[in-house]
């Protein structure tokens, strides 16, 4: 999907509604959105599911927040080197990009006085 955020990717590990719901607008606005669920799923699919009739086939609870991505289960609390090998580099572009800038690059704003 094309828009404001296209080409940035971002790393979701919400539940849920709040965080769900505010990725799938990154999602909205273009961004690659995957999301990472526990090996037994966020606890809305499971909340939802067991209020929703046998085989309803689509769940109109978890869908809308969570619209647009990819989503993968990983037990984030294992100590799997590959796994952790792999991340490294997605979860240092992320902290890269969400550093802020040195404070030799912000500049105080200028005093102004208004003579009476």
């Amino acid at each position: 999907m094309s828009g404001p955020l296209q080409g940035v990717k971002v790393v979701e590990l919400g539940v849920w509604v709040a965080a769900p719901a505010a990725a799938s607008i990154l999602a909205d606005w273009g961004a690659d959105v995957v999301k990472i669920e526990a090996p037994a799923g966020d606890p809305l699919r499971a909340a939802s599911a067991a209020v929703l009739p046998p085989g309803a086939g689509s769940n109109p609870h978890f869908e809308p927040d969570n619209r647009g991505k990819r989503s993968v289960a990983l037990d984030l609390r294992s100590a799997d080197e590959e796994l952790l090998h792999t991340a490294r580099p997605v979860c240092r572009s992320i902290s890269a990009s969400s550093s802020p800038p040195p404070t030799s690059a912000v500049r105080p704003p200028r005093a102004t006085s208004h003579a009476g």
